[in-house]
This record gives structure tokens, C-alpha cells and sequence, in this order.
């Protein structure tokens, strides 16, 4: 096999004694600029690797989220099919586009001595699937990897943990239990596990344990036998459309329990038994489970199979809510405004200072989903060239201002925690980034804007 080529995308040349990227072994590297994308000269280079590392860190800090979307829009333009990942800094905006513009992942520096090489492996193989699969993947009915940008967009603890989780998971074929309100992504974290798995190539099928009858959803799962011995009849069900790929269940809790025991066999015999007689037929399959609360109680209350739910836990990602997320929630409402405004006859500039502060005081119970339909409506309907909270239908009730006192209180709340931490750390900047699960210069930009009045040293007289 070939060596695996990939091109990274500066937004100038590095000065000489720059320090390297931690790239896999024996990959080949090649450095291309901005400037030189930006004047059509990448064409044949962009085609001619397996894919492609943007480094957003290097772009003007100024028009970073600008640049890096119209960069990854250009090579995208050029060709499709080449996988850009891209490297940020915590700030939110670059991140943001960069999901918006179609990058398979954003990798933050943090991560990068520890992540960055399995991280690029991922993208060159994705890419050499793209290559050399494409075609025949869209003949045989196959979900195509780039119809899959990266969607699960956010820098907070909550959900970086999530990514975390997915890295790790992705590479085994064991069940997965994903826990989450609706509307938290735990169909975009199974189709994530999904791309990044060595089941990729093989198909993604998703089946609603709570939307048909017990005997329907048995025949839809499982297939159904033949009525009689003498052939004909018979009918592959979801399982075996799934071979060799993954299934993911979504609303495990209500899937009935005699299909329960029928999904204990699969998972434990790699056997499926169809509905209607006694027929077994082999079941490669891995089995995503999806569900909205904790199994426990059902399983104390004999409505759910115990060896089921040991099955299913084997690994275990528990989605945040969206009020859980911080400043996740304008990260994400950022993304959806990119691709929404391109529907709009004039262009939208972004959100106003009150419908950032009403999106942050809001307790999003619809979660990601909610905001998504909330942006997308404002979008469509508002006639300036910013979204205010009224366009967003989050105006602040009475004439108080509520909205604005749980926005100072949230600020309030956050220099608490810095001070805090930097009080435990005693003063090591690093620590205390360590100790709030943030970088340094988040850490550095929670300080500049403190709220709370410095404090006199106590006297220890």
C-alpha cells in the first residue's frame, strides 16, 4: 500500500524552527498556505492527497471563523470527497464554522500531543474509503460518509467528554448504551460511533422501539418466517439489513420484553429468530441503544431484562442537557444561523447582545433540537440583520429584566468558581484550568471579565 499523503493548510508559512505537528509514522506531509487556496492554485495538490489538517489556530484571530469556513468551503469545491480536519484553539466561533463549512472534526490543542495521530489515521482512512468506495457504497444503498459532517458541535467539559467517550468506543464492536434528554444528539453520537468504526463501510439502520405494535415491530426487527416449509414468504427484518454495520435502537425502554429476550440472543449467540416460526439466521450486527432516562428502574420493576441491560452497558455515554452546556448553547445557535441564513434573499450578521443574554438565561427543555427549530424559524422570519430574542420568541417577561439579572448572577456565579480554583491552585494558572476542566485560555478569558470586586488579602495578624 501506497504511504498516505495529507496536506495541511496554514494560513501563511510557519517561520523555520516552528514546531511540528505530532503526525502518524509514515505519513507524508505537505504545508500549503491560505493565500495560495485563495488563488486557485491547490486544485491538483487537494486531489492527490487522502486528506486535509486546517490549522485555524494560525488564521487572524479577527476573521478566524470567517476565513476557515470560505478556506474549507473552497477545498470542498475543489473536491468533496477530501476529509478536512481541523485544528482550533478553545475559541468558540472558529469551531463553530468549521463544523458549519462540512470538517469531519475539530481537534482542540489540547489534545493534540495525545489525539492527534489517531485523529488523522481516522481521516485518511475515511478518505481512502471515499476514493475508492464512493460509488460502488451509493450503488449498493450505503449511507455515504460525507453526507456525515460534523455535527456535535461544542467546546464545553460536558460535551468534549462525549467526544472523548466516542473516540474511545468507536474502534469495538461491543453495544453501547447512550443516555440523554430529546433533542441531545445521541443520533448524531451513534452515527459518529458508527463513521469512526471498522464497521463504517457497512450500513447504519435505525429502528423506533416505541412506534409500532409489539407483533409489527417484531416482523420490522427481526424479519419473518416463511407461514409454511414449502419456501416463499420469508422477509429479512432491520437486523439483517444491518450486517456487517450497526443498528441503532432508538427508545430501547420500550422495545417489549419477549423482543427483549429475542435481543439477548443476538447479542450473546449472533443469532436473530424471525417472527412467525422457530427459523435462526446469523445476526453480525452491533447494537446501539438510545434512551432518554436510566434503565435501572425499569429493570427493578421487571420491565426490562436485567441480562439485557448488562449487555447494553458495556460502555455507557450519558449526553448532557443543553442547560448543562455554558456558552455551548451560542456556539451551537452560531452553527445553525450559518446554515440557515444561506436560505435567506439578505444576509444575516449574527444574534444581538439580548438574544445571546435570553438564549444563556434560557432552560432549553427541547435541548439541542429545540434551539435548532428556534434559529431556524428566527432565520426565516426576521427582516434585520441581526436575530434579537423577540425573533428567537425568548423576550424577557415584565419589566424587571429578568433575563439580564440571571445573566449578570451566571457571570457572577463563574468569576466565584475562578477565584476558587485559583485560591486551591494557589495561583498556578494551569491547575486551576485543570481543576475547572478548561484551558488556560479559557481560564485566561473568564478573568478579564470578572464581575465581582477584587478581594482584600486577609490579614493573618
Amino acid at each position: 500500500m501506497s504511504r498516505a499523503k495529507i496536506l495541511i493548510l496554514r494560513y501563511s508559512h510557519p517561520p523555520e524552527r516552528a514546531s511540528p505537528l505530532p503526525l502518524p509514522p509514515d505519513v507524508e506531509a505537505d504545508v500549503a498556505t491560505h493565500e495560495q487556496l485563495l488563488a486557485g492554485r491547490l486544485g491538483r495538490r487537494v486531489s492527490d492527497v487522502d486528506a486535509l489538517l486546517l490549522d485555524a489556530r494560525t488564521y487572524p484571530e479577527r476573521d478566524a471563523a470567517a476565513l476557515v469556513a470560505s478556506d474549507i468551503g473552497a477545498i470542498r469545491a475543489t473536491d468533496a470527497s477530501r476529509p478536512v480536519l481541523v485544528i482550533a484553539d478553545d475559541e468558540a466561533a472558529p469551531a463553530a464554522a468549521a463544523a458549519a463549512a462540512g470538517a469531519i472534526d475539530v481537534l482542540y490543542s489540547l489534545e493534540l500531543a495525545e489525539e492527534l495521530a489517531r485523529r488523522c489515521l481516522q481521516a485518511l482512512r475515511l478518505g481512502r474509503l471515499r476514493r475508492t468506495a464512493g460509488a460502488d457504497a451509493a450503488a449498493a444503498g450505503l449511507r455515504q460518509p460525507e453526507e456525515s459532517p460534523l455535527q456535535m458541535v461544542g467546546s464545553s467539559h460536558g460535551i468534549r467528554d462525549v467526544f472523548s467517550q466516542i473516540r474511545r468506543s468507536a474502534p469495538f464492536g461491543v453495544p453501547v448504551l447512550l443516555i440523554g434528554e430529546p433533542g441531545t444528539g445521541k443520533h448524531l453520537t451513534g452515527l459518529a460511533i458508527h463513521d469512526r468504526s471498522p464497521r463504517a463501510e457497512g450500513p447504519f439502520v435505525t429502528s423506533d422501539c416505541g412506534a409500532l405494535p409489539p407483533t409489527l415491530l417484531d416482523a420490522q426487527l427481526f424479519g419473518s418466517a416463511p407461514p409454511c416449509r414449502c419456501g416463499g414468504g420469508a422477509a429479512a427484518g432491520q437486523i439483517e439489513a444491518a450486517a456487517e454495520g450497526t443498528l441503532y435502537l432508538d427508545e430501547i425502554e420500550e422495545l417489549p420484553v419477549p423482543l427483549q429476550q429475542k435481543l439477548v440472543a443476538v447479542l450473546t449467540e449472533g443469532m436473530s429468530e424471525r417472527a412467525g416460526g422457530r427459523e435462526r439466521v446469523p445476526a453480525d450486527v452491533r447494537i446501539l441503544a438510545a434512551t432518554p432516562r436510566d434503565l435501572a428502574p425499569a429493570v427493578r420493576q421487571g420491565r426490562f431484562r436485567e441480562d439485557l441491560f448488562e449487555l447494553l452497558r458495556v460502555l455507557t455515554i450519558r449526553l448532557p442537557a443543553l442547560r448543562e452546556r455554558g456558552d455551548d448553547v451560542l456556539l451551537i445557535a452560531r452553527y445553525f444561523l450559518t446554515r440557515y441564513a444561506a436560505i435567506r434573499p439578505t444576509p444575516l450578521r449574527g444574534f444581538t447582545k439580548t438574544a445571546d443574554e435570553a438564549m444563556l438565561a434560557h432552560d432549553w427543555p427541547g435541548n439541542v433540537r429545540e434551539l435548532e427549530h428556534r434559529v431556524r424559524n428566527a432565520a426565516l422570519v426576521s427582516d434585520r440583520a441581526r436575530i434579537r430574542a423577540e425573533d428567537l420568541e425568548l423576550v424577557p417577561s415584565g419589566p424587571t429584566g429578568r433575563v439580564q439579572t440571571l445573566y449578570a448572577a451566571r457571570r457572577q456565579a463563574e468569576a466565584r468558581c475562578v477565584r476558587a480554583a485559583l485560591q486551591q491552585a494557589r495561583g498556578d494558572l494551569a491547575e486551576a484550568a485543570r481543576l475547572l476542566g478548561i484551558s488556560r485560555r479559557e481560564l485566561a478569558r473568564l478573568r478579564g471579565r470578572d464581575p465581582l470586586p477584587p478581594q482584600r488579602p486577609h490579614s493573618h495578624a
